[in-house]
Order: C-alpha cells, then sequence, then structure tokens
C-alpha cells in the first residue's frame, strides 16, 4: 500500500474511498457535489457545538449582529462578496455570527470587509476548510463582534 501526503497512516479505508471516488468521477458523477452532500451538516455543528442555532431571519443582515433594525430599502450593512448569508443566535435568540459562503473573494472584497469591520466593531475569520454550503467549493466567512470569542466557547 503506497502511503502519500493525504493517508499518512496508511489506512486502507482511505485506498478504497480513493477507488469508489475515481470509479465514480470516471461514471459521470460529481463527486465534489457528493462531497458536499455527506458534509453539510456536520459541518453545521461546528456552530451547534457552541450552543449556536439557526436564526429563523429571512433576510439576515450584519445590522442584526449589532443590534440594528434593518430598512425595508435593503441592506444597511452588508458584507463584500456576500453569497448564501445566514445568521446564528445563542439560546437568548441573541445573534452572535454573521455567517456567508462566497465562491469566491477578491482581495478587494476582501479589503473592504476589513474596513467595514473596523468601522463597526466587528472580526472576520475566513476558513477554506469548514464551509457547509457545497463544501468543497465556498470559503466560510465568520464575522463577529470583536472580542466575541466565539470559537472558544
Amino acid at each position: 500500500m503506497k502511503v502519500n501526503r493525504f493517508n499518512t497512516d496508511n489506512d486502507s479505508r482511505h485506498d478504497r474511498l480513493v477507488k469508489i471516488l475515481t470509479d465514480a468521477k470516471e461514471a459521470g458523477v460529481n463527486i465534489l457535489d457528493a462531497f458536499a452532500d455527506a458534509e453539510e451538516e456536520s459541518r453545521k455543528e461546528g456552530l451547534k457545538s457552541q450552543g449556536l442555532r439557526l436564526s429563523r431571519v429571512q433576510k439576515p443582515e450584519l445590522t442584526h449582529l449589532l443590534g440594528l433594525r434593518p430598512t425595508k430599502e435593503g441592506y444597511l450593512l452588508h458584507p463584500h462578496g456576500c453569497d448564501h448569508p445566514s445568521l446564528w443566535v445563542d439560546e437568548n435568540n441573541v445573534p452572535q455570527v454573521f455567517v456567508f459562503q462566497p465562491y469566491q473573494l477578491s482581495y478587494e472584497e476582501i479589503a473592504k470587509n476589513v474596513e467595514l469591520c473596523e468601522s463597526h466593531g466587528l472580526e472576520m475569520n475566513i476558513s477554506a476548510t469548514n464551509s457547509w454550503h457545497c463544501a468543497g467549493k465556498t470559503l466560510l466567512v465568520e464575522i463577529t463582534k470583536k472580542g466575541a470569542n466565539i470559537n472558544e466557547k
């Protein structure tokens, strides 16, 4: 059995899965979409394990995180490059994390989001490994109030 950089413990299940995925890909199955389906719920557990749940808000905005009311005219505060947004609240229904999951973010969008966060006392964390919307194709961007330490709960 060949050891490679993704199978350093020489697990035979890894090799079997690679074979299954290779066969599926050759048969025309979109294995990235299958991976996304398999990972979606377990990746949401990261926030759920911190005592958070998905808000029922129809159109999540940063205004919710800041305790402001959105206007009917549109978004008061929406991050640049925002796609697939969600708002995560604690047990008291208080917004704790604004999440969006874009397929890409440009340098300019990241820079503008840094400015947006700085001007409103927010922090932004970007992960390439934790997104659940189309996992493997999207980024997970979490925006919290500065000092919230959501990931330490």
